[in-house]
């Protein structure tokens, strides 16, 4: 894991992260990895929206084995439920919560927000919503993927669903399993103070082990 420039203990401006150069940065990352190694390839996890910035770094690595927690199949719903995050976070200390135009008013304004102490960029926002995960896979090409679900119910999602059908027809063969998680993320804070919280997530480690460095025939 690393952090990308504007985020952590990385260099750079927060509000000028975008899409494009989080990707630079993984797949500066892995050539890095690969070369202080002498690994023949490079094998990429990224969660949610990091999911996205995974399967377009792994182009460069082609053999390499991806794993995507919780991958954002519609980018629309996605950042609804982090906007929703936001309130809900705010709420829960008190604060008062713009929404709806007022709220894209105001992130299109100040350039980033605080979803729950995580600086979300205007910026990356606007690089990122119109983005398809689907385009990203088949353009990494075959390789092992791994799609983990987590969910109450261990019914695949239909718009997972839909991505494994779509990417096979292109031939890129995705798995997916779904593991027991019933606590919203948002819900685990008090304050900015996290709190540990027993979750099924846990089981999603050893599938991801398992995937890791497996080369898709």
């Amino acid at each position: 894991r690393f952090h990308y420039l504007g985020a952590g203990n990385s260099d750079g401006a927060t509000e000028s992260m975008t899409f494009d150069g989080l990707v630079a940065d993984a797949r500066a990352e892995a050539s890095a990895v690969r070369e202080d190694t002498g690994l023949p390839t490079v094998d990429f996890v990224g969660t949610r929206l990091g999911a996205l910035v995974a399967a377009a770094a792994a182009a460069d690595f082609p053999g390499g084995s991806l794993v995507l927690w919780e991958p954002p199949t519609d980018l629309g719903r996605y950042y609804n439920e982090v906007f929703r995050a936001r309130m809900i976070g705010l709420l829960k200390r008190g604060e008062r919560s713009a929404g709806g135009k007022d709220l894209m008013e105001t992130f299109a304004r100040d350039g980033v927000i605080d979803v729950v102490g995580n600086p979300l960029p205007h910026s990356l926002y606007e690089t990122t919503i119109g983005l398809d995960i689907g385009d990203l896979l088949i353009a990494a090409g075959p390789r092992r993927v791994l799609a983990i679900q987590m969910s109450v119910k261990p019914e695949i999602r239909p718009g997972l669903t839909a991505l494994i059908e779509r990417c096979a027809g292109a031939g890129v063969h995705v798995e997916a399993k779904s593991v027991h998680y019933d606590e919203a993320w948002w819900f685990g804070a008090s304050g900015y103070t996290f709190v540990e919280v027993e979750s099924g997530a846990l089981d999603a480690i050893p599938a991801t082990i398992d995937a890791l460095g497996t080369v898709a025939p």
